[in-house]
């Protein structure tokens, strides 16, 4: 069985990319998103520990989606953006520049389970999901909608 585990990155493909080979190098199990939408299915499909999402995500989907996550008991770290931001959002946002060590410690602070020193770099396992093409989104919006059904409460 799994242990390790694992966190969803929602963001540009660049800053995307980046987080998840810092990531996947300490030993945590990365899935990417690089658009909103997928990154919501992606949170009901894999129920990750922890979502990393750009917080200048098109149409302030990075708060959004942050709330999404919030609401399905999933903890949530922001990036990007500027200084003002975390005092604004109520949410962890990790500010312009994102470095690799900050992104790292913030993770490890969020989600216990992520080893304190890997021993060794892994080779990168982070499963980059593609941008879900349009003749996709009626079936999406209607499991989205059945999932949310089934929500209790």
């Amino acid at each position: 069985m799994e242990t390790r585990p694992t966190v969803l990155i929602v963001d540009a493909p660049s800053e995307a990319e980046e987080s998840a080979a810092v990531l996947a190098a300490a030993g945590v199990r990365v899935r990417v998103a690089i658009d909103a939408l997928t990154g919501a299915f992606e949170l009901g499909a894999i129920r990750p520990d922890l979502l990393v999402a750009g917080l200048t995500l098109p149409g302030n989907a990075g708060p959004a989606l942050a709330r999404l996550a919030r609401s399905r008991g999933i903890r949530v770290l922001l990036t990007g953006g500027d200084p003002g931001a975390p005092a604004r959002l109520g949410l962890p946002v990790l500010t312009n520049p994102v470095r690799p060590a900050s992104l790292l410690a913030a993770v490890r602070a969020a989600v216990p389970d992520v080893p304190a020193a890997p021993n060794r770099l892994r080779p990168c396992e982070a499963r980059v999901t593609a941008p879900l093409s349009l003749p996709t989104l009626p079936r999406l919006t209607d499991r989205l909608v059945l999932a949310q059904s089934q929500l209790p409460g």
